[in-house]
């Protein structure tokens, strides 16, 4: 029985992890997003767009789940972007995450930036997000 509780524990969790990488902002969220997190995220997301960065980066790949409250805050937060010089980009999740965004036919309408392989698989969380963030940088300037 203490098993299952201590499993209970880790339902809904989610950690949300914000930095600054030179000119870019970096959240990186890992766990569930769901109503019970909405807020922390979507705080975190204004805190960064009051900032100087010129690029906000939304790293969804270290999540398991998300639900229509997550992709309601990426909406806002899309559209918070597209008024302030776009600065807002998302790095994808895991397929089961992603796979909300395409049953709900964003996908296509939103800012996602693929990994880049050459950052390897050993890179995670923020500074993965900033190194993916900086590849795709540099195709763009191709």
């Amino acid at each position: 029985m203490s098993n299952v509780m201590e499993n209970t524990k880790r339902f809904g969790y989610l950690e949300v992890r914000s930095e600054r990488h030179a000119d870019e902002h970096v959240v990186a969220l890992t766990g569930e997003l769901d109503l019970d997190g909405a807020e922390r995220v979507t705080q975190e997301l204004l805190r960064a767009e009051t900032s100087d960065a010129r690029r906000i980066v939304l790293d969804l790949s270290g999540l398991e789940f998300m639900d229509s409250t997550g992709i309601r805050l990426i909406i806002a937060a899309h559209a918070r972007s597209r008024m302030d010089g776009d600065r807002l980009v998302l790095v994808r999740g895991p397929q089961a995450v992603h796979r909300v965004f395409e049953l709900t036919g964003i996908a296509e309408r939103l800012p996602f930036d693929e990994p880049d392989p050459s950052a390897g698989a050993s890179a995670k969380g923020c500074a993965g997000a900033a190194a993916r963030a900086q590849a795709a940088r540099r195709r763009q300037a191709r």
